[in-house]
């Protein structure tokens, strides 16, 4: 049974190893960043957003739609405490960089004074 909505998902996904996110598709994948930027091991199908968030195999697990392949990811996972440690490490620090809001201002800021240097030439 699903429960209620939580408001601080920080608060609940701090109490779990591992964040599965099985989506058949994501344009961003909320769940999947909140899960990198709390320091969680992610196991997610290649389903487009996810992808984007992280590095295969070093900063969380991409796997495709196939249950064995998803079966092998969170038997290898559960059974290595150093390596959902690394990961987790890797994955905050990786999304951290990554979706800083200060980095991602000055970005968005290049980028549109880039489209404006352009329409005024």
């Amino acid at each position: 049974k699903l429960g209620d909505f939580e408001e601080n998902i920080f608060e609940l996904m701090s109490h779990h190893d591992v964040v599965l996110n099985f989506s058949e598709s994501e344009s961003f994948s909320m769940v999947s960043l909140e899960a990198l930027l709390v320091g969680k091991v992610l196991i997610a199908t290649d389903s487009g957003g996810p992808k984007e968030l992280f590095e295969n195999g070093k900063s969380g697990f991409l796997v495709e739609r196939d249950i064995q392949a998803i079966k092998s990811k969170m038997v290898l996972v559960a059974s290595d405490a150093e390596l959902r440690r690394e990961i987790g490490i890797e994955g905050k620090r990786f999304a951290s960089l990554k979706f800083d809001h200060i980095t991602s201002a000055k970005r968005l800021k290049e980028i549109y004074l880039s489209q404006v240097t352009k329409t005024q030439d």
